[in-house]
C-alpha cells in the first residue's frame, strides 16, 4: 500500500490560484469579445471607438473596487484595468483592420463587375453579349 503524501498547504493554494487564473482568463476573453462587438457597432454607426470619458470611468471602477487596506493596491487595480483595456483596444483594432480589408476587396470586386457590365453593354454586334470573365 502506498503512503499518502502529507498535506501541502502551498500546493493546495497554488491549485486554487490556477483555478482563479482560468476564471480571470475566461472573463478577460469574454470582456474582449464584448469590446470587439461594441467597436463593430460603433463603426456601423460612424461613432469613435475610443471615448476618453469611458476609459476614466473604467479606471475609477477598478480603483474603487479595492479597499485602501487591501494587499492589492488601488494603483495595482488601475494598472490591471489599463492592461485589460489595452487588450480590448488591440482586439478592436485587429477586427477593424480585417473589416477594412474585406471592404476594400468587396469594392474591388464590384469595380471589376462594373467594368465587365460596361464592356457587355458596349458590345454592338447585333445583340450578342460577351460572357463575363468572373462573377
Amino acid at each position: 500500500m502506498q503512503e499518502q503524501a502529507p498535506y501541502d498547504p502551498i500546493a493546495e493554494m497554488r491549485r486554487q490560484i490556477d483555478g482563479i487564473d482560468q476564471l480571470i482568463i475566461g472573463a478577460v476573453r469574454r470582456r474582449t469579445s464584448l469590446a470587439v462587438a461594441i467597436g463593430q457597432e460603433k463603426l456601423r454607426r460612424g461613432l469613435p471607438t475610443y471615448v476618453l470619458g469611458r476609459h476614466g470611468e473604467v479606471l475609477d471602477n477598478y480603483r474603487n473596487a479595492v479597499p485602501e487596506d487591501d494587499p492589492m493596491t488601488q494603483q495595482d487595480a488601475v494598472e490591471l484595468s489599463e492592461l485589460i483595456q489595452r487588450i480590448a483596444r488591440d482586439a478592436q483594432n485587429r477586427d477593424r483592420a480585417v473589416t477594412e480589408q474585406e471592404a476594400v476587396a468587396a469594392r474591388a470586386s464590384l469595380a471589376d463587375l462594373a467594368g465587365e457590365a460596361a464592356a457587355v453593354l458596349a458590345v454592338g454586334d447585333g445583340g450578342a453579349v460577351a460572357p463575363p470573365t468572373s462573377l
